[in-house]
């Protein structure tokens, strides 16, 4: 009974928490190093999306923010919706993996690289 209470209070913990804030590419603006919605004093916490063209629904470029600094992953897409790059971010500095592929999907020459704290250690290979 008590693991089940637990359960049941973890579920609805989830269930009420906010979805992330979402913006689209133009909507936020930088001050000193970090990244703020138009209008707005609060450093911005959610996603920026952009798209290909101006009434395209495909999807160019998705980008994760923290606290007014690019956090987790940051995706880039082609218009034949290939993938073009993954980046990952810890608080707006370059940390992990990153890669670069072109239109076909191959990785490009010098992908994939590691960095940590916003210096490469690694090209090639990379562990989390």
């Amino acid at each position: 009974m008590k693991k089940l209470l637990t359960i049941l209070c973890l579920v609805l913990l989830v269930s009420c928490s906010e979805p992330p804030r979402l913006v689209q590419s133009g909507d936020l603006v930088t001050r000193e190093g970090l990244y703020f919605e138009k209008f707005s004093d609060e450093p911005f916490t959610g996603i920026e999306v952009g798209f290909h063209g101006n009434k395209s629904v495909q999807l160019k470029e998705k980008t994760n923010y923290k606290d007014g600094k690019r956090h987790s992953l940051s995706e880039g897409y082609f218009e034949n919706g290939q993938l073009n790059y993954k980046e990952n971010y810890k608080n707006g500095l370059r940390d992990g993996l990153w890669e670069y592929f072109d239109e076909n999907g191959q990785l490009q020459p010098g992908s994939p690289r590691c960095y940590r704290k916003d210096v490469v250690v690694k090209m090639s290979y990379c562990e989390d």
